[in-house]
């Protein structure tokens, strides 16, 4: 996990982290409707 320090939580760090976040939703909301290839992209992922 990378270290933050407290006064970047406003600002584009934490911008991105969110942005990373949505992205991540995304990508299990697609995994979700696709089981297959989610589980294929889980076994390449780990």
């Amino acid at each position: 996990m990378e270290k933050t320090i407290p006064c970047e939580n406003v600002g584009p760090h934490h911008y991105a982290k969110t942005k990373k976040r949505s992205v991540i939703k995304i990508i299990f909301a697609f995994l979700d409707s696709y089981p297959i290839a989610g589980a294929e992209f889980m076994s390449r992922t780990k």
